[in-house]
């Protein structure tokens, strides 16, 4: 897209600055579709590949592109821990991809719903600002992407993704938990749902403290002999 000007009737200033924020904003749709916003060429590469030349990567691109839909976080209780037998390493490690893909899977669709939702309120210079912190700044922070409302506040928020439905337990760190008790009101965990296959993924928002917001059952302890 482009936009000409007739060079006899320059527009003013105010409405040559809503054109480009108008550019701004359509750039940023544009970042948002590609399958990895830092490798222009490779998206490219993807986009114009046959559809049955790879699964994987249409899903992967199904999944970015989704838009989330927000719902009440359950009332339900936690099921029971129990113990179900032996784990070996290799089951370990599987599982440590699969969330990992999960994981880095959620929080680009969470990235695109939060540059979406301050696009939508016209804080264009907000949505460029939205940053996926577990990447640029290394993960322990205890949140994986910082982002604003649409009033400028910062927020600060962990992602939880699963495949599974609304009533899906999932894990949280130590580090979670103290980021949230130092945000207070501005940490927020998005709980990803539903994610790829037919159905639209969906989230739900805590906000705030999570001790105070979760029931958490202890699975793994630290420990020392006696």
């Amino acid at each position: 897209m482009s936009i000409r000007y007739d060079a006899n009737k320059i527009p003013d200033n105010f409405n040559l600055e809503n054109d480009l924020k108008l550019m701004i904003a359509l750039l940023y749709q544009l970042q948002m579709k590609l399958v990895d916003p830092q490798n222009v060429e490779a998206s490219i590469n993807i986009l114009l590949q046959k559809q049955s030349d790879s699964e994987i990567i249409r899903e992967n691109s199904n999944v970015q592109s989704s838009e989330l839909k927000t719902v009440l976080a359950p009332q339900k209780g936690l099921p029971k821990y129990e113990y179900t037998g032996k784990v070996t390493k290799s089951d370990i490690e599987k599982k440590n991809t699969t969330r990992k893909a999960l994981g880095d899977s959620g929080e680009k669709l969470v990235i695109n719903f939060e540059k979406n939702k301050l696009l939508e309120n016209n804080k264009i210079e907000l949505a460029t600002k939205v940053k996926h912190s577990s990447i640029s700044d290394g993960d322990g922070l205890g949140y994986d992407i910082t982002s604003y409302e649409t009033d400028g506040k910062k927020i600060y928020i962990e992602v939880k993704s699963t495949t599974g439905d609304i009533n899906t337990p999932f894990y949280i760190s130590r580090n979670e938990l103290s980021a949230s008790q130092k945000f207070g009101e501005s940490y927020k965990l998005y709980r990803v749902f539903n994610l790829g296959g037919k159905n639209t993924p969906q989230v739900y928002i805590i906000n705030g403290d999570l001790n105070k917001n979760l029931r958490l059952n202890a699975v793994d302890y630290e420990a020392l002999p006696k």
